[in-house]
């Protein structure tokens, strides 16, 4: 119907007006009293159940903020475990196969210097969403993290920034500076929004003995500061 609006909040504004026209001049418009009874039952109706989805959606954004901050929480203190676990020497293979960390190869294959430079950087995927923190998946799939593995023989990826756009492509940029190393997607990046504005990402490959690729592409997001 043409006169209704298109979304919720001013359909159900148009319904209540004309619900309450509706049993104020139920005379003048020739309606029945049956009439104005069922549709009096069905804008109650409506409310109701309209409450109770807005609740429902209110819940589930806020369950998957937390969600997000405790696995965030969560990964902040497994990476760091198991990088000391795997620098421990009591800790054996045994022990990492049962906690499915990774078994390292106890006899080194000889990796290339150009090994890391020629592979294809990894691509950088940001997300904003919780609080003071910047979610930087990286690899060669960061969409779906079930599909994105990193290349054989890379420890990790090196994440660097830059504040208020590109640098030497925006005279307001800031230079480039290195946020941190991760050997698993995502990287969560602490505390680099602390003023509305944007922000700039890359990252590149690390092989297993510190050797870096090339940088990726820069992807830039827009933030407001929370």
């Amino acid at each position: 119907m043409g006169y209704l609006p298109r979304d919720t909040l001013s359909l159900d504004a148009w319904l209540a007006n004309f619900v309450a026209y509706v049993v104020l001049n139920q005379v003048l418009l020739g309606l029945t009293v049956q009439e104005v009874s069922d549709i009096v039952a069905a804008l109650t109706e409506w409310q109701l159940k309209l409450a109770a989805h807005q609740a429902a959606e209110l819940a589930a954004a806020s369950a998957v903020d937390d969600k997000d901050t405790a696995k965030a929480d969560i990964l902040a203190l497994v990476h760091p475990m198991v990088a000391k676990l795997q620098a421990t020497a009591s800790v054996t293979d045994g022990m990492r196969e049962a906690m499915a960390i990774t078994v390292r190869d106890g006899t080194l294959t000889t990796l290339s210097p150009d090994y890391v430079a020629q592979l294809t950087a990894p691509i950088v995927l940001l997300n904003a969403a919780n609080r003071g923190q910047m979610s930087v998946a990286f690899g060669s799939n960061p969409a779906n993290e079930h599909e994105n593995a990193k290349p054989k023989y890379i420890r990790g990826a090196e994440i660097y920034f830059a504040q208020n756009g590109i640098p030497g492509s925006d005279p307001e940029a800031g230079p480039w500076e290195y946020a941190g190393q991760d050997t698993n997607s995502p990287y969560v990046h602490y505390g680099p929004m602390a003023t509305s504005g944007t922000i700039a990402y890359r990252a590149r490959w690390i092989d297993r003995l510190g050797r870096p690729g090339s940088f990726g592409e820069i992807v830039t997001i827009s933030y407001t500061a929370q």
